[in-house]
């Protein structure tokens, strides 16, 4: 699928995060989760192991949240790819990678990104962006 990983960072504490997943039916989603992540500083010491342990660039990861503080900005400044998820309106002054209100709209983009990932191995062209 082009997804090595996929990898949930929840500053809850197991005993009560991993019960609220469970209750989103969302546990099978992640092939890691990490309770009382301390983020934001928890995120950014966080991605540069994951980077080191998985020799990653960090424009190949994609760090998609609904707050801007503890989601996106580590990943950012790192050089990572960001999707601020929120139905919201926002004064932040970042300009994430995508923009989105949805659910739906995530799933969607991910869809696409799937999709145009599948062509990209069919062609010899390298794909930019995501």
């Amino acid at each position: 699928t082009g997804v090595r990983t996929r990898i949930l960072l929840t500053n809850s504490p197991e005993n009560t995060g991993r019960e609220f997943i469970a209750a989103l039916d969302c546990l099978k989603l992640f092939n890691e989760i990490v309770y009382g992540a301390g983020k934001p500083n928890g995120l950014e010491r966080y991605m540069q192991e994951l980077m080191d342990r998985e020799n990653l660039q960090a424009d190949q990861i994609l760090s998609i949240g609904d707050h801007a503080w503890n989601d996106l900005y580590p990943v950012q400044k790192l050089g990572g790819r960001t999707v601020f998820l929120s139905p919201y309106p926002s004064s932040e002054p970042a300009q994430w990678d995508v923009r989105l209100d949805t659910l739906d709209e995530l799933a969607a983009m991910l869809v696409e990104l799937q999709h145009v990932r599948q062509q990209a191995k069919q062609s010899t062209e390298p794909i930019s962006g995501f």
